[in-house]
């Protein structure tokens, strides 16, 4: 996660926030993932693993086919 501020003591305290979050979530053995539907992780799993391009037509495919199940809106 990035984020651009006008004064660096903004930026201090930004990340500062980002790592309390992450200590916390870890702390209690929560993830991002904990709060997010099936269809917003697959979105997060095409834009930080890779590219469309350099995987099969079948997974791509699956991957399309189950975003549009009910299922991904849990």
């Amino acid at each position: 996660m990035t984020a651009t501020f006008p004064t660096k003591g903004m930026a201090q305290t930004w990340v500062a926030r980002k790592e309390r979050e992450i200590a916390e979530r870890r702390a209690t053995g929560a993830s991002r993932a904990d709060s997010m539907t099936l269809a917003q992780l697959i979105d997060w799993y095409i834009a930080h693993a890779g590219s469309f391009a350099t995987w099969g037509r079948s997974k791509t495919a699956d991957l399309q086919r189950i975003r549009g199940y009910a299922i991904a809106e849990r």
